[in-house]
């Protein structure tokens, strides 16, 4: 039962009429003209087929496999007839062949404008059993103005062999927009504001009749709200939903519309979930900064190593590793002075991997070597899992109220519109993972990292993890100068923990044999050096700089204080800095190079992607 909201409830079996849809017309859907109108890279066509014993309609199917090369193939098809701001659902119907092994089946759309630019892009999926079920995969979307074409993918990421079959997009006859995922405090009436599109315009004297129904997820028991609604035009309203206060719990909201007296079904996918009013873990400090036995903690860590590497980690100066909770890996770690963030989605599960994350939970909660426990990666990307986070959080904080509990948050989170701001509410931690090399300005990292800093808690800790590579071809790993600059770029905007993805890889990838890796050990010092003035020490304010592409950071920490400065720009500058008038002597950290303020301003030759530390004493 619900609590604290039932006003008017009823129950929603059989109730409610699907809303009439435009069904836009994807040229050979089923596969039944062989691969016509889908494309096929050359790279991908020894392993993308036709399948004509097994169908989920008609007589044949596409079939992508993977068992002997994991690199990710795809078919894509493309429609040219676009309704801008519509909302548009892509679906396809997928299964793994026989005796293929468990997989995350993927889907993802891309906007196009009349100039050919990729404006947006997103990945849906859902986890495809072993038993060979048919299950749908669908994402929900909304073509921005400009657009004038969509690319439809099916791909597959890991080992299995895939089938895909009827593939539909369809644009409802009511289009909602707005908050999809929102968190609520418990017991806190909450006005949620959305955007409705009539396909066809609206030519009735009275408003639409708009009203919701929510109810935990899964649940067949709802509570019916109606909403306020304002006309914008013909085709637009606005819908104020005047949400109650809420018991524990995740919710989804389900519209309809009153059309001529017939219930109508709104197609939609938004979602509220309850937040936790106190949750600051006992190993953060006030001010966001990891505590790990008893200390304050800097992680320099490291993605994908195996446990026989953390002896070469710890003496080329990391402190810290993803890894197991297994009592060989957490010993081993501590051994070493390693601290292990652990991972507890193995499979890409939450909810599903509730039970053994409590009991990870309970044996290992008091070994040394545990710094945090690590729920999901990329939860936006995972979108099968993606609503299980939250109760997944709230439970997991019940049985360990000391350690962190941590998401990374990567590409489908981060930036303007996304939901970093959502997911901040369900993590202590917050791991940022967007990788700029190759072709992206160095400033993704100052730049994601500054809007985490802006949404989080005073006691929540940001974390960057920074690229090291993990393709053979070299393609994506930085040079040194740019692996400096972002770890600058991320300090600098209040990272507190640096990353590296990542060690070891499938096909092979190994860091150690790669040209960044020798000059690690002296980054990671450097880093080490830079840690306790970040994590200790306080932001020196009145610091001016007359060149707005060079980022930079002062903190004073122990009667010094240190200004961080980086260069991420391509081109050579001059800079000047100035500073408040108690500060005389100044030294570089990273050379010999010296000497007095002059009328309290310091000016410096700085190369193209240059990064450095100057020291300042009174």
């Amino acid at each position: 039962m619900l609590k604290k909201i039932l006003v008017c409830t009823i129950l929603c079996i059989g109730f409610g009429i699907n809303a009439s849809v435009a069904q836009e017309a994807i040229s050979n859907p089923g596969f039944e003209d062989g691969l016509n109108h889908w494309t096929i890279p050359p790279s991908f066509t020894d392993q993308i087929s036709i399948e004509t014993a097994i169908s989920h309609t008609g007589k044949q199917a596409l079939e992508i496999d993977t068992m002997t090369k994991q690199n990710s193939p795809f078919a894509v098809t493309t429609i040219n007839n676009v309704v801008p701001e519509a909302h548009y659902r892509f679906s396809v119907w997928a299964r793994v062949a026989p005796d293929s092994p468990t997989i995350g089946g993927a889907i993802k759309y891309e906007l196009y404008n009349a100039k050919g630019a990729n404006t947006a892009g997103e990945y849906g999926g859902t986890q495809l059993p072993a038993d060979g079920q048919w299950r749908q995969i669908s994402i929900e979307f909304q073509p921005a103005e400009d657009t004038t074409s969509i690319r439809f993918y099916l791909r597959v990421f890991g080992k299995s062999k895939v089938l895909f079959d009827d593939a539909a997009v369809e644009i409802p006859a009511v289009s909602v927009s707005g908050p999809q995922k929102t968190a609520v405090g418990i017991s806190e009436p909450t006005d949620l504001t959305y955007q409705f599109r009539f396909r066809d315009a609206w030519t009735k004297s009275d408003l639409p009749q708009i009203y919701a129904e929510l109810g935990f997820i899964n649940s067949t028991q709802h509570q019916k709200i109606q909403a306020h609604v304002k006309k914008i035009d013909e085709h637009h309203f606005s819908v104020d939903l005047p949400v109650p206060a809420l018991a524990k719990g995740d919710y989804s909201i389900q519209f309809y519309n009153l059309d001529d007296g017939k219930e109508v079904q709104i197609n939609t996918n938004s979602f509220i979930f309850t937040k936790l009013s106190s949750r600051k873990p006992e190993y953060l400090s006030d001010t966001g900064t990891l505590l790990h036995n008893g200390a304050p903690f800097f992680p320099i860590g490291m993605y994908h190593p195996n446990v026989a590497d953390y002896e070469l980690l710890a003496q080329n100066g990391f402190n810290a590793v993803q890894g197991g909770a297994s009592k060989t890996s957490l010993d081993t770690a501590q051994k070493y002075g390693i601290a292990v963030d652990v991972v507890l989605y193995g499979g890409m599960r939450a909810a599903g991997n509730l039970k053994s994350s409590l009991e990870a939970i309970k044996q290992s909660a008091d070994h040394p070597a545990v710094l945090c426990w690590k729920i999901m990666d990329e939860p936006d990307a995972n979108r099968s899992v993606a609503n299980e986070v939250p109760d997944v959080y709230r439970t997991l904080k019940a049985a360990d109220p000391k350690h962190p509990f941590e998401l990374t948050l990567g590409p489908e989170t981060l930036g303007e519109g996304k939901n970093l701001k959502f997911w901040m509410n369900f993590s202590d931690i917050i791991q940022l993972d967007r990788y700029p090399v190759p072709g992206n300005p160095l400033t993704w990292v100052s730049d994601f990292t500054r809007e985490a800093i802006g949404y989080k808690q005073p006691w929540q800790n940001v974390q960057y993890v920074l690229q090291s590579g993990w393709k053979k071809d070299l393609s994506n790993q930085p040079s040194v100068a740019q692996a400096r600059s972002m770890v600058y770029l991320a300090l600098i905007n209040g990272a507190k923990g640096i990353w590296w993805y990542s060690m070891r890889e499938g096909d092979g990838w190994d860091l150690t044999k790669t040209p960044l890796w020798p000059h690690m050990k002296e980054i990671n010092a450097e880093i080490k050096v830079l840690s306790q003035p970040l994590m200790l020490g306080k932001v020196v304010n009145g610091v001016t700089c007359d060149q707005p592409k060079v980022l930079f950071r002062a903190v004073e920490y122990q009667h010094k204080t240190y200004l961080l400065i980086t260069n991420p720009e391509e081109e050579p500058v001059q800079v000047t800095f100035t500073f408040p008038e108690n500060l005389h002597m100044w030294h570089s950290m990273n050379n010999d190079q010296g000497g007095i303020l002059k009328d309290q301003k310091l000016s410096l030759a700085l190369q193209g992607v240059d990064s450095r530390t100057i020291i300042l004493e009174q």
